[in-house]
């Protein structure tokens, strides 16, 4: 059953859709109490927080990226060389960075997923990483419908009973 109420439809325009791409770059530190660094076994990436404000026809982004790594130290007689470090939080991988928006007057909603993380040694002590985000932007447009003419479906529609109520005129349509 479908039901319309004068004044009561809307109905959202898509007026720009894209994808966008934010690259950045900075050090990540280990802590003393950890052994030295020789070489990066594995790490992995994974968006904690994401904050973004819209100002003018700029979206503003900043967060942070927590990042897992498996990596080899000097060997110590009383440790295994191989060690598991997190950053996260303060400690994580931080970015910012703007967006230019298209001069579109709507409501923008947008998206951020992390598409790429590469870690590099860059001492023994510090590691060099590389972000990018990908950002997914569309600009939407709610307006009213003041009414239906009419409604396209797969099934065949059948009028049964149309009435109308004093101020609202309403629409009731059953699908078999």
């Amino acid at each position: 059953m479908v039901t319309c109420l004068y004044d009561q439809l809307t109905m959202e325009k898509i007026l720009f859709e894209s994808s966008k791409y934010l690259k950045v770059e900075g050090e990540l530190f280990i802590p003393e109490e950890d052994p030295d660094m020789e070489q990066i076994l594995f790490y992995q990436g994974y968006l904690s927080e994401v904050k973004g404000e819209i100002v003018g026809n700029k979206l503003f982004l900043s967060g942070i990226v927590e990042a897992h790594l498996l990596y080899r130290g000097k060997e110590v007689l009383d440790r295994a060389p191989e060690h598991g470090l997190i950053r996260k939080g303060a400690d994580g991988a931080a970015f910012k960075g703007a967006i230019e928006l298209p001069g579109f007057v709507a409501d923008w909603d947008w998206q951020t997923r992390l598409t790429k993380i590469c870690l590099q040694p860059e001492t023994a002590r510090t590691i060099k990483y590389q972000l990018e985000l990908e950002v997914k932007l569309r600009a939407r447009k709610n307006y009213q419908v003041d009414f239906v003419k009419g409604i396209e479906s797969e099934a065949k529609l059948n009028t049964l009973v149309e009435q109308m109520v004093s101020e609202e005129p309403v629409l009731l349509t059953y699908t078999n």
